[in-house]
């Protein structure tokens, strides 16, 4: 049986993704979550519906050094593109911003501090 880190696996029909995870930590969560949702999408393309809509479920909000406010986020109809406003709930009120693109993450920013959606 030949396994890869599931960032480096180059077939993934003849080899077994691993996907390295923290109970302590919950490091790896998000990475397990989106390999799931990507087997499910390329397994089952053909009966998945495609809406409109935008609707998406914030999994996780935290702080990370170097990028500031985080959010985990899974995408269930629509699509974000660069330049997109978005609203988001705040412990303080709505919290407008512009999207940006960083490879498979998005990354938006507002006025006071900044917030990134993974």
């Amino acid at each position: 049986m030949n396994t890869y880190l599931y960032w480096e696996n180059p077939n993934l029909k003849q080899n077994v993704s691993v996907i390295p995870t923290s109970a302590i930590t919950g490091e790896g969560v998000p990475d397990l979550l989106y390999m799931l949702i990507r087997l499910s999408q390329e397994a089952m393309y053909r009966r998945l519906e495609i809406k409109k809509e935008l609707e998406c479920t914030i999994l996780e909000v935290k702080t990370i050094e170097g990028l500031g406010t985080t959010m985990d986020v899974v995408l269930v109809n629509g699509e974000l593109n660069k330049g997109d406003t978005i609203v988001v709930p705040g412990m303080n009120g709505a919290i407008v911003t512009q999207v940006h693109h960083f490879g498979f993450f998005i990354s938006a920013s507002r006025r006071a501090g900044d917030v990134q959606l993974t």
